[in-house]
């Protein structure tokens, strides 16, 4: 049993893009892994609408 990464990001790929980038990805994107403290910071904020 595997875990489909089609639809994935990295921690550092959430820190290199910008924010409309960001937005972008985030409705497609089902699994997160290796986040930073600063990338989940950046996924919650993109993801609430908060700027």
């Amino acid at each position: 049993m595997g875990v489909d990464t089609t639809y994935s990001l990295t921690g550092t790929q959430v820190e290199e893009m910008d924010d409309e980038t960001l937005k972008d990805h985030l409705s497609q994107t089902k699994v997160f892994f290796k986040l930073t403290p600063l990338a989940k910071d950046l996924h919650y904020y993109s993801a609430s609408g908060v700027e």
